[in-house]
């Protein structure tokens, strides 16, 4: 009976380790979390809104990056260093890159999600001089994991602005392809009730309700993380169609590994190693940078590589 018993407080002993590296996880994820909280209660007011409270009005969407850096306080490595960077109002810049290579992270400071070092700057202004609240209005930004309410496809669109009127609704549904798939796939059209995360949807359903939330409120300047990554050829196409719908007169930042995307842009920024390491466009670097020509050169034939005089990008 003693043997058994003891076995049995094996068995038990062994299956409660089972879940240890479960607990373990959540209990990181939860101080990670504690963290977060009890830094932003013990900032100060201007630092977290703004120095100058400044707000945006009419932005152009030039961004302007000097010599910022990066580190994440539990890492050993900085995640950017000595970033510079100009983008010109209207220009598209695809960003790509080895992953964990910095460039979510670029983003997410311009959106002054992570205090850095050095100088970010919106139309002259330092971002860190302009209300939060502003500054987030001012910019869009996509990542490939869309969040999306237990609401109705149209509160979920809504969403980005809470007094939008159902016209409003209805033609950022247009400008983000995702008119035709609530219309005539979802039961009750922009009424259909969306569960927990968009369960209900594919991801590319889910890609365009977002894509609809970010253009109802009409953002200057537009961030897409990655977010056809996911998603069919054929959801893709749609996706760029939606994007080249609203890129008119708009900044954008595209995280991407999309050939064509890459391509249709004005200019690239290869990252690697915390830094920038290749900038121009695609028909400038696809001969010049050995970076971005291995990058790219996974998916198609390269051409021989060149020496091209340029006048410098910025």
């Amino acid at each position: 009976r003693a043997i058994v018993s003891f076995d049995g407080f094996l068995l038990f002993l062994l299956y409660n380790t089972y879940d240890l590296p479960f607990a373990v996880t959540l209990y990181n994820g939860a101080l990670a979390g504690a963290r977060r909280i009890y830094t932003m209660e013990n900032k100060e007011e201007g630092e977290e809104t703004g120095k100058r409270n400044i707000e945006l009005s009419e932005v152009r969407g030039q961004i302007v990056f000097e010599n910022v850096s990066f580190q994440y306080p539990t890492s050993i490595k900085p995640v950017l260093k000595n970033i510079s960077f100009t983008v010109t109002p209207g220009q598209t810049i695809a960003i790509i890159g080895p992953t964990g290579s910095g460039k979510s992270s670029l983003t997410q400071l311009l959106l002054r999600l992570y205090e850095y070092e050095g100088t970010i700057k919106i139309d002259g202004i330092n971002i860190k001089d302009i209300s939060l609240e502003s500054l987030r209005k001012s910019i869009g930004r996509i990542e490939q994991d869309i969040y999306l309410f237990p609401r109705s496809i149209r509160e979920n669109i809504a969403f980005g602005l809470r007094n939008a009127t159902q016209l409003e609704i209805e033609n950022a549904a247009k400008l983000a392809q995702a008119e035709e798939f609530i219309l005539n796939d979802l039961p009750k059209g922009y009424e259909t009730y969306v569960g927990e995360g968009g369960s209900q949807l594919s991801g590319g359903q889910k890609q365009r309700i977002a894509l609809a939330r970010t253009f109802l409120t009409n953002p200057h300047v537009l961030i897409l993380d990655d977010s056809t990554s996911s998603v069919d050829s054929k959801t893709e196409e749609e996706i760029v169609k939606a994007i080249n719908n609203v890129r008119q007169g708009r900044t954008m930042l595209i995280i991407t590994h999309r050939l064509s995307t890459i391509r249709e842009s004005d200019c690239v920024m290869v990252i690697k190693g915390a830094e920038i390491v290749a900038k121009g466009p695609h028909s400038e670097l696809i001969y010049t940078s050995p970076d971005y020509r291995r990058i790219f050169g996974k998916n198609a034939d390269l051409p021989p590589m060149r020496e091209i005089k340029s006048g410098g990008t910025s």
